[in-house]
């Protein structure tokens, strides 16, 4: 009796670990894609981010990434990029200007969490560039909310919850590898 106590006890303790940790499995990074983009884009700035819409927003893109959230993105941000980086090294495209497109992003995020998830070579105005499609969301990683209180009613003496969303809006990037100017932006909000 003693032996499957010490056995339940051990159990709990190592699910209350795997369960107090961010991750609790590793983070696939297989669904990333850097890819060839041929399509010609329209003449007009109003024109192109109406295409980068249709393109790159209004598709299924944030359904192979359920599982990021505002708690663990920072965890896969850097795992993203390096993915992204290798897969276009591997493809021979210009992975220097992906990596500094992709720090660009990151330096100017904001209160963000951003993680870029595809990367698509192509033509802007005749210039090559970088798409670079990132699922994103307000960061409110560690804040709290309260619940709502009635007036008149006291507030319960109850710690806030804690908060995570999903990362689930998109935004596409468009930058020109030679001097890393944004030459073309959409998202979903």
């Amino acid at each position: 009796m003693n032996r499957l106590k010490i056995i339940l006890v051990l159990a709990c303790l190592a699910a209350n670990c795997a369960a107090s940790s961010p991750l609790q499995k590793p983070i696939p990074t297989e669904a990333t894609v850097v890819a060839q983009f041929d399509e010609k884009f329209p003449p007009t700035p109003d024109a192109v981010e109406k295409f980068l819409g249709e393109k790159f927003i209004r598709t299924s893109t944030a359904d192979h990434f359920n599982f990021l959230n505002t708690d663990n993105w920072k965890d896969a941000v850097g795992l993203f990029q390096e993915a992204l980086v290798a897969q276009a090294k591997k493809k021979e495209l210009p992975y220097s200007a992906l990596r500094r497109s992709l720090d660009t992003i990151m330096s100017e995020r904001e209160d963000l969490a951003i993680v870029p998830v595809a990367a698509y070579m192509t033509k802007l105005a005749g210039e090559e560039a970088w798409i670079v499609v990132c699922l994103w969301e307000n960061d409110i990683a560690g804040k709290s909310l309260a619940p709502p209180t009635l007036v008149g009613v006291p507030a319960k003496q109850t710690p806030p919850e804690k908060i995570s969303l999903g990362i689930a809006h998109i935004r596409v990037f468009v930058y020109k590898t030679k001097d890393n100017a944004l030459g073309a932006f959409a998202t979903c909000l």
